[in-house]
């Protein structure tokens, strides 16, 4: 059990109070741990019920809900400057001193921020966006800074990095003239994570229908069959599916790879989807 495993009761507490109403926003950020160590310790726990994280990142201001995401993906305001090149004034994304019912305005900083901690930019531009706001810049921060390739090309993308890379990228959905993802558009939303020990591919797609075990088994051997596991989630705060194509530099070093995929299953509603596995489960009588 943590240290801090009382405090993180706390406030998971208090988050379920907010949620609910039972406590105003002026209750909640009086009593909830903000700005120390445990900031936000409690997320990880908000977000075995995906549900409850939804409705809690969206009563939030942007600065706190940014701040709770940073938690959840396991990073840190300095892990930013030093992994990803932010400068100094990174720290101006998650000062709750100076929360601001003002939106936003867009910038290619915000739209970085926003691919690398996998949320739709508009919850960095705006306190609460309306259902039209959220449909109408869906995957703005893609149109802006992701580089156009054919699908061909992104085998040329798995290098092993100096340092994580997370990169935003628009690709053809065709290979050899055939479609990849039956019912996308034209182009696909692809998000590149390169780490020192494996990488990961993920397209974004609208419905769990686009994909087949055969498309799945093309796009591998695109990969030079290192990719060990596929899975498919639900990224934060997105409506669409994220299905993520795992693998590794080096057979041997799949630790890190093996990880990062229990990671989706567990906050992101993520399940495996290739290869196929067995899996026990009791079956009520």
């Amino acid at each position: 059990m943590p240290e801090n495993f009382k405090k993180m009761k706390n406030d998971y507490n208090m988050d379920v109070s907010f949620v609910e109403e039972r406590i105003n926003y002026k209750e909640f950020i009086k009593h909830h741990s903000t700005g120390t160590k445990d900031d936000w310790g409690e997320i990880r726990y908000v977000a075995l019920q995906p549900f409850f994280l939804r409705e809690l990142l969206l009563k939030l201001s942007v600065e706190r809900r940014l701040r709770a995401v940073l938690r959840l993906k396991n990073y840190t305001i300095d892990g930013l400057k030093k992994t990803f090149d932010f400068g100094g004034s990174v720290y101006d994304f998650f000062d709750i001193k100076n929360e601001s019912t003002i939106d936003k305005l867009y910038t290619d900083r915000v739209a970085r921020l926003s691919i690398i901690l996998d949320i739709p930019i508009v919850y960095l531009l705006k306190n609460q966006p309306s259902a039209f706001e959220v449909k109408e810049i869906d995957f703005l921060e893609y149109f802006f800074l992701g580089k156009k390739k054919e699908f061909n090309e992104l085998n040329d993308l798995i290098t092993r990095p100096k340092k994580s890379s997370i990169s935003p990228y628009v690709i053809e959905n065709k290979y050899k003239g055939n479609e990849i993802f039956i019912r996308n558009k034209n182009n696909i939303k692809t998000r590149v994570v390169l780490e020192k020990t494996y990488f990961a591919i993920e397209f974004f797609i609208d419905s769990k229908l686009e994909f087949d075990i055969q498309k799945i088994k093309v796009i591998i051997k695109c990969f030079d069959n290192r990719v060990i596991k596929v899975m498919l989630s639900t990224p934060t705060l997105r409506e669409s599916f994220k299905l993520s194509f795992i693998g590794t530099y080096i057979k041997e070093q799949q630790v890190e790879a093996n990880k990062y995929a229990d990671e989706l299953v567990r906050y992101y509603e993520g399940q495996q989807v290739y290869p196929p596995v067995f899996q026990i489960n009791p079956i009520p009588n």
